[in-house]
Protein backbone atom coordinates (compact mmCIF):
# COMPACT_ATOMS: atom_id res chain seq x y z
CA UNK A 1 0.00 0.00 0.00
CA UNK A 2 1.16 3.67 -0.19
CA UNK A 3 3.59 2.54 -3.15
CA UNK A 4 4.20 5.88 -4.68
CA UNK A 5 4.68 7.70 -1.02
CA UNK A 6 7.83 9.28 -1.21
CA UNK A 7 9.14 7.67 -4.99
CA UNK A 8 8.55 10.51 -6.82
CA UNK A 9 9.50 14.37 -7.00
CA UNK A 10 5.62 14.58 -6.79
CA UNK A 11 2.83 15.41 -4.20
CA UNK A 12 0.31 12.99 -3.39
CA UNK A 13 -2.78 15.22 -5.05
CA UNK A 14 -0.14 15.31 -8.57
CA UNK A 15 0.10 11.61 -8.30
CA UNK A 16 -3.62 11.52 -8.32
CA UNK A 17 -4.11 13.40 -10.73
CA UNK A 18 -2.07 11.85 -13.58
CA UNK A 19 -4.75 8.80 -12.50
CA UNK A 20 -8.02 9.46 -11.85
CA UNK A 21 -10.60 10.42 -14.63
CA UNK A 22 -12.74 13.37 -14.21
CA UNK A 23 -15.83 11.23 -13.97
CA UNK A 24 -14.31 9.35 -11.12
CA UNK A 25 -13.63 13.15 -8.85
CA UNK A 26 -16.52 13.33 -7.02
CA UNK A 27 -17.53 9.84 -6.21
CA UNK A 28 -13.14 9.68 -4.66
CA UNK A 29 -13.52 13.26 -2.79
CA UNK A 30 -16.71 11.39 -0.76
CA UNK A 31 -15.12 8.30 -0.64
CA UNK A 32 -12.04 9.62 0.72
CA UNK A 33 -14.33 12.09 3.46
CA UNK A 34 -15.90 8.07 4.03
CA UNK A 35 -12.67 6.92 5.29
CA UNK A 36 -11.06 9.66 7.07
CA UNK A 37 -14.54 9.95 9.28
CA UNK A 38 -13.76 6.30 10.74
CA UNK A 39 -13.32 5.81 14.37
CA UNK A 40 -9.81 5.27 14.42
CA UNK A 41 -9.16 8.10 11.86
CA UNK A 42 -6.07 10.76 12.50
CA UNK A 43 -6.28 13.56 10.78
CA UNK A 44 -2.68 14.56 12.27
CA UNK A 45 -1.25 11.55 10.11
CA UNK A 46 0.81 11.24 6.47
CA UNK A 47 0.88 8.60 4.42
CA UNK A 48 3.82 6.72 4.20
CA UNK A 49 5.70 3.89 2.24
CA UNK A 50 6.41 1.90 5.26
CA UNK A 51 4.11 0.64 8.64
CA UNK A 52 4.63 -0.82 11.91
CA UNK A 53 1.62 -3.21 12.64
CA UNK A 54 2.12 -2.72 16.33
CA UNK A 55 1.62 0.90 15.52
CA UNK A 56 -1.27 0.66 14.24
CA UNK A 57 -5.22 -0.01 15.86
CA UNK A 58 -6.78 -2.97 16.02
CA UNK A 59 -9.38 -2.13 12.65
CA UNK A 60 -5.53 -1.50 10.84
CA UNK A 61 -6.78 1.45 9.41
CA UNK A 62 -3.66 4.37 8.57
CA UNK A 63 -3.66 6.94 6.08
CA UNK A 64 -3.68 6.38 2.64
CA UNK A 65 -2.31 8.28 -0.47
CA UNK A 66 -5.04 9.10 -3.30
CA UNK A 67 -3.97 6.37 -5.56
CA UNK A 68 -4.44 3.46 -2.97
CA UNK A 69 -7.87 5.14 -2.32
CA UNK A 70 -8.51 5.59 -6.04
CA UNK A 71 -7.61 1.32 -6.49
CA UNK A 72 -10.25 0.57 -4.12
CA UNK A 73 -12.79 3.19 -4.97
CA UNK A 74 -12.64 1.54 -8.55
CA UNK A 75 -12.32 -2.30 -7.28
CA UNK A 76 -16.71 -2.21 -7.00
CA UNK A 77 -17.67 -0.42 -10.00
CA UNK A 78 -20.50 -2.61 -11.80
CA UNK A 79 -22.20 -2.16 -14.60
CA UNK A 80 -20.94 1.66 -14.80
CA UNK A 81 -21.89 2.62 -11.13
CA UNK A 82 -20.01 3.16 -8.08
CA UNK A 83 -20.44 1.16 -4.81
CA UNK A 84 -18.59 3.13 -2.54
CA UNK A 85 -19.84 1.46 0.42
CA UNK A 86 -18.69 -2.53 -1.11
CA UNK A 87 -15.41 -0.49 -1.61
CA UNK A 88 -14.80 0.70 1.67
CA UNK A 89 -15.89 -2.57 3.07
CA UNK A 90 -13.63 -4.28 0.92
CA UNK A 91 -10.94 -1.47 2.29
CA UNK A 92 -11.49 -1.82 5.92
CA UNK A 93 -11.42 -5.69 5.40
CA UNK A 94 -7.79 -4.90 4.02
CA UNK A 95 -6.41 -3.36 6.44
CA UNK A 96 -7.54 -5.51 9.32
CA UNK A 97 -6.19 -8.70 7.27
CA UNK A 98 -3.21 -6.60 7.08
CA UNK A 99 -2.75 -6.06 10.52
CA UNK A 100 -4.04 -9.36 12.03
CA UNK A 101 -1.59 -11.34 9.54
CA UNK A 102 1.62 -9.05 9.65
CA UNK A 103 1.57 -8.30 6.19
CA UNK A 104 3.03 -5.13 5.80
CA UNK A 105 6.65 -6.46 7.10
CA UNK A 106 6.04 -9.19 4.40
CA UNK A 107 8.37 -8.11 1.49
CA UNK A 108 11.35 -6.99 3.69
CA UNK A 109 11.87 -9.67 6.39
CA UNK A 110 13.71 -12.94 5.85
CA UNK A 111 13.23 -15.65 3.66
CA UNK A 112 9.97 -17.61 5.65
CA UNK A 113 11.49 -21.41 5.61
CA UNK A 114 8.74 -22.45 2.73
CA UNK A 115 9.80 -19.59 0.49
CA UNK A 116 12.42 -21.28 -1.90
CA UNK A 117 10.11 -24.07 -2.44
CA UNK A 118 7.54 -21.73 -3.06
CA UNK A 119 9.52 -19.53 -5.86
CA UNK A 120 10.94 -22.91 -7.07
CA UNK A 121 6.95 -24.02 -7.68
CA UNK A 122 5.62 -20.62 -8.82
CA UNK A 123 8.63 -19.61 -11.99
CA UNK A 124 7.93 -16.56 -12.35
CA UNK A 125 10.13 -13.31 -13.60
CA UNK A 126 9.79 -9.33 -14.19
CA UNK A 127 10.97 -9.28 -17.71
CA UNK A 128 10.88 -5.68 -18.54
CA UNK A 129 8.12 -2.96 -18.91
CA UNK A 130 5.62 -2.32 -21.93
CA UNK A 131 5.00 1.06 -23.29
CA UNK A 132 3.27 3.00 -20.73
CA UNK A 133 5.75 1.45 -18.38
CA UNK A 134 4.31 -0.64 -16.55
CA UNK A 135 5.82 -3.87 -15.29
CA UNK A 136 5.80 -7.05 -16.99
CA UNK A 137 5.78 -10.77 -15.25
CA UNK A 138 5.79 -14.14 -17.12
CA UNK A 139 4.88 -17.20 -15.49
CA UNK A 140 5.23 -20.74 -16.28
CA UNK A 141 1.28 -21.27 -14.33
CA UNK A 142 0.48 -24.58 -16.47
CA UNK A 143 3.21 -26.25 -14.85
CA UNK A 144 2.48 -25.17 -11.70
CA UNK A 145 -1.05 -25.65 -11.51
CA UNK A 146 -0.89 -29.35 -13.50
CA UNK A 147 1.81 -30.19 -11.62
CA UNK A 148 -0.07 -31.38 -8.54
CA UNK A 149 1.87 -28.70 -6.31
CA UNK A 150 -1.35 -27.81 -4.46
CA UNK A 151 -0.72 -30.07 -2.11
CA UNK A 152 2.69 -28.70 -1.28
CA UNK A 153 1.71 -26.41 1.85
CA UNK A 154 -1.58 -26.62 3.52
CA UNK A 155 -4.02 -23.36 3.18
CA UNK A 156 -2.69 -21.38 5.85
CA UNK A 157 1.48 -21.46 4.08
CA UNK A 158 -0.03 -20.62 0.68
CA UNK A 159 -1.89 -17.42 1.95
CA UNK A 160 1.60 -16.08 3.80
CA UNK A 161 3.92 -16.70 0.77
CA UNK A 162 1.37 -15.63 -2.07
CA UNK A 163 0.73 -12.78 -0.33
CA UNK A 164 4.55 -12.17 0.60
CA UNK A 165 4.73 -12.29 -3.50
CA UNK A 166 1.94 -9.77 -3.82
CA UNK A 167 3.61 -7.40 -1.45
CA UNK A 168 6.66 -7.73 -3.66
CA UNK A 169 4.89 -7.08 -6.45
CA UNK A 170 4.76 -2.81 -5.04
CA UNK A 171 8.13 -2.91 -4.61
CA UNK A 172 8.42 -3.35 -8.43
CA UNK A 173 5.67 -0.90 -9.34
CA UNK A 174 7.30 1.70 -7.22
CA UNK A 175 10.69 0.65 -8.90
CA UNK A 176 8.98 1.39 -11.97
CA UNK A 177 7.63 4.86 -11.37
CA UNK A 178 11.18 5.88 -10.36
CA UNK A 179 12.09 4.76 -13.84
CA UNK A 180 9.60 6.08 -15.76
CA UNK A 181 9.00 9.34 -13.24
CA UNK A 182 5.30 9.08 -13.23
CA UNK A 183 3.00 7.61 -11.53
CA UNK A 184 2.64 3.64 -12.26
CA UNK A 185 0.29 1.52 -10.41
CA UNK A 186 -0.96 -1.29 -12.56
CA UNK A 187 1.36 -4.50 -14.10
CA UNK A 188 0.72 -7.07 -17.09
CA UNK A 189 1.03 -10.68 -16.46
CA UNK A 190 1.50 -13.07 -18.90
CA UNK A 191 1.20 -16.99 -18.01
CA UNK A 192 2.19 -19.58 -19.98
CA UNK A 193 0.12 -22.51 -20.03
CA UNK A 194 1.59 -25.81 -21.34
CA UNK A 195 1.56 -28.31 -18.62
CA UNK A 196 -2.23 -27.29 -18.19
CA UNK A 197 -3.21 -30.82 -18.98
CA UNK A 198 -2.09 -32.36 -15.57
CA UNK A 199 -4.42 -31.04 -13.51
CA UNK A 200 -6.80 -33.78 -14.01
CA UNK A 201 -5.02 -35.80 -11.48
CA UNK A 202 -5.40 -33.12 -8.93
CA UNK A 203 -8.47 -31.01 -10.26
CA UNK A 204 -9.91 -30.62 -6.47
CA UNK A 205 -7.11 -29.42 -4.60
CA UNK A 206 -6.21 -27.11 -7.13
CA UNK A 207 -9.28 -25.45 -7.44
CA UNK A 208 -9.93 -25.66 -3.43
CA UNK A 209 -6.41 -23.77 -3.67
CA UNK A 210 -7.40 -20.98 -5.93
CA UNK A 211 -10.89 -20.63 -4.88
CA UNK A 212 -9.66 -20.30 -1.22
CA UNK A 213 -6.75 -17.75 -2.49
CA UNK A 214 -9.19 -15.79 -4.24
CA UNK A 215 -11.03 -14.61 -1.54
CA UNK A 216 -8.29 -14.43 1.51
CA UNK A 217 -5.69 -12.61 -0.76
CA UNK A 218 -6.61 -11.56 -3.99
CA UNK A 219 -9.49 -9.38 -3.38
CA UNK A 220 -7.32 -7.68 -0.80
CA UNK A 221 -5.01 -6.11 -3.59
CA UNK A 222 -7.37 -4.60 -6.04
CA UNK A 223 -6.51 -3.12 -9.12
CA UNK A 224 -2.61 -3.81 -9.43
CA UNK A 225 -2.92 -5.71 -12.84
CA UNK A 226 -3.61 -4.10 -15.86
CA UNK A 227 -4.30 -7.12 -18.55
CA UNK A 228 -3.96 -11.10 -17.56
CA UNK A 229 -3.13 -12.88 -20.93
CA UNK A 230 -3.27 -16.41 -21.03
CA UNK A 231 -1.36 -18.32 -23.70
CA UNK A 232 -0.62 -21.89 -24.60
CA UNK A 233 -4.09 -22.97 -23.21
CA UNK A 234 -5.36 -26.06 -24.09
CA UNK A 235 -8.96 -27.34 -24.88
CA UNK A 236 -9.89 -28.51 -21.98
CA UNK A 237 -8.62 -24.98 -20.15
CA UNK A 238 -12.05 -22.74 -21.19
CA UNK A 239 -14.36 -25.45 -19.22
CA UNK A 240 -12.32 -25.20 -16.22
CA UNK A 241 -11.87 -21.55 -16.43
CA UNK A 242 -15.44 -21.49 -17.03
CA UNK A 243 -15.83 -23.39 -13.70
CA UNK A 244 -13.27 -21.62 -11.97
CA UNK A 245 -14.40 -17.88 -13.21
CA UNK A 246 -17.44 -16.88 -10.83
CA UNK A 247 -15.00 -16.70 -8.03
CA UNK A 248 -13.08 -14.13 -9.56
CA UNK A 249 -13.13 -10.28 -8.83
CA UNK A 250 -15.40 -9.75 -11.54
CA UNK A 251 -13.30 -6.48 -12.98
CA UNK A 252 -10.19 -8.98 -12.46
CA UNK A 253 -12.06 -11.56 -15.00
CA UNK A 254 -12.66 -9.20 -17.45
CA UNK A 255 -9.31 -8.61 -17.85
CA UNK A 256 -8.08 -12.51 -18.50
CA UNK A 257 -7.21 -13.02 -22.55
CA UNK A 258 -6.90 -16.17 -23.05
CA UNK A 259 -5.34 -17.90 -26.63
CA UNK A 260 -3.75 -20.92 -28.02
CA UNK A 261 0.22 -20.94 -28.69
CA UNK A 262 0.73 -19.24 -32.03
CA UNK A 263 -2.13 -16.70 -31.30
CA UNK A 264 -1.15 -15.77 -27.87
CA UNK A 265 2.41 -15.13 -28.85
CA UNK A 266 1.31 -12.82 -31.77
CA UNK A 267 -0.84 -10.84 -29.01
CA UNK A 268 2.03 -10.49 -26.84
CA UNK A 269 4.56 -9.39 -29.89
CA UNK A 270 1.76 -6.83 -30.64
CA UNK A 271 1.46 -5.65 -26.58
CA UNK A 272 5.21 -5.93 -25.68
CA UNK A 273 8.68 -4.73 -26.75
CA UNK A 274 10.83 -7.54 -27.66
CA UNK A 275 13.22 -6.45 -25.15
CA UNK A 276 10.04 -7.26 -22.59
CA UNK A 277 9.42 -10.85 -24.14
CA UNK A 278 11.85 -13.98 -22.47
CA UNK A 279 13.78 -15.56 -25.43
CA UNK A 280 11.94 -18.24 -25.41
CA UNK A 281 8.70 -16.60 -26.73
CA UNK A 282 10.26 -15.03 -29.37
CA UNK A 283 11.74 -11.85 -27.61
CA UNK A 284 15.10 -10.18 -28.20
Amino acid sequence: MNHLVGALNTSDDENLEALIREDEREEFNAFKAAYLAHPDANPAAVPTWKVDPDDLPASGWRPLDGVTLLRFLRADKRNGKFRPQASKERLLNALKWRKDHLVDPMAAAPDPPEWATYQCLRVRRWTGREAEGRPVQFERLGKFLGGGNAKTFNHGVWLKMYARDLEQHFDELRIASQAEGKPVSTYVFCADLEGFEGIVWSMSSVIALLKFLTKEVEEKYPEVVDKILLFAAPKMFAAIFKMFRPFMDPITASKVEVYGRSEGLKRIEALLPLEAIPTEYGGA
